[in-house]
């Protein structure tokens, strides 16, 4: 199965990279997959309602006109054609061969320089690879990821960079093609692997961002070299998560107050790190109106001991 979701953020959005990219790569790889002599057969949907809480994805897999028991793998793409963070590096993320031993392998034969393997739980479920998981059907979710345009106004088609695009569709429809053609059935696995590159993948993130970025906010500079740090000593999946949680966050600013208030600031607060605790809640205020705002400075108040 290849899969996208064809719906945006409503009137204003054009919803270039979320997710028209994702749908232009279905529609292309089945147009090219259509000729190829493949020994499985390819289902190419277009799912609506993802932003809802993908809905669209969930209906499907209760209502597949398809046995989904006969289900390979679904491939799943969504907010393509764009750099993570804006950065002049180019990222295409692979998450979810931790659950397929046959996929890890596949992904790791078509390995380039800019694919990052990782862990799907360092996103949780946030797009429709989500619905086949619960069904324990193997998958692979492929993405750029969040960008500072990601569910506003300036995410249009001139944003997108076609030529990585294209580069990144030869890539994804060769996987699937590799995965069309194994000998063994991918199997879905209850207890995931992952990737023996994350950390190595995420340190590159963290190093990118400070060759290309000399203005990070107090926040953002204490936390990445805390969770630089960690990732390479801490063994638990808490410290590879949250590092995660901090680059998207840092990718989507006007989007990260929950992320910032709710995950980052109380993890911090209860390591007893007032100082990263306390940024963090300041940069939230800046995204933040209302009671949270004042809930915030009440406890930049209580941590400073005001």
């Amino acid at each position: 199965m290849i899969d996208a979701h064809y719906d945006e953020q409503g009137t204003g959005h054009p919803s270039a990279s979320d997710n028209a990219a994702g749908v232009a790569v279905v529609l292309e790889l089945a147009r090219e997959l259509k000729e190829e002599q493949l020994p499985v057969s390819i289902v190419s949907v277009a799912f609506d309602d993802e932003e809802q809480g993908l809905n669209g994805s969930r209906y499907y897999v209760e209502h597949s006109p398809y046995p989904l028991e006969n289900a390979v793998a679904a491939m799943i793409f969504d907010t393509l054609g764009r750099s993570f963070m804006d950065l002049s590096s180019w990222t295409l993320f692979v998450l979810g061969s931790e659950y397929s031993k046959e996929l890890a392998g596949v992904v790791q034969r078509r390995m380039r320089p800019e694919m990052l393997v990782a862990g799907t739980d360092l996103i949780g479920p946030r797009s429709d690879f989500a619905a086949f998981a619960l069904k324990r059907i193997p998958y692979l979710f492929f993405t750029n990821a969040t960008h500072k345009d990601y569910h506003g106004p300036g995410d249009t088609p001139t944003a997108l960079d076609y030529t990585r695009l294209a580069q990144d569709a030869a890539v994804i429809s060769q996987i699937v093609k590799d995965t069309a053609r194994l000998s063994a059935r991918p199997q879905y696995l209850e207890e995931p692997i992952y990737p023996p590159t994350e950390i190595d993948a995420l340190e590159k993130q963290f190093d990118t961002i400070g060759k290309e970025r000399k203005d990070l906010s107090p926040a953002y500079s204490l936390m990445f070299a805390d969770l630089r740090s960690r990732i390479r000593t801490d063994k638990s999946r808490e410290t590879p998560q949250l590092a995660a949680t901090a680059l998207l966050a840092y990718a989507t600013p006007r989007l990260s107050a929950y992320m910032l208030s709710f995950l980052l600031g109380p993890f911090y607060e209860a390591e007893g790190k007032k100082d990263i605790a306390i940024a963090i809640y300041e940069e939230a205020i800046k995204w933040s109106d209302g009671t949270a705002r004042r809930e915030l400075e009440e406890k930049i108040k209580r941590l400073r001991g005001e």
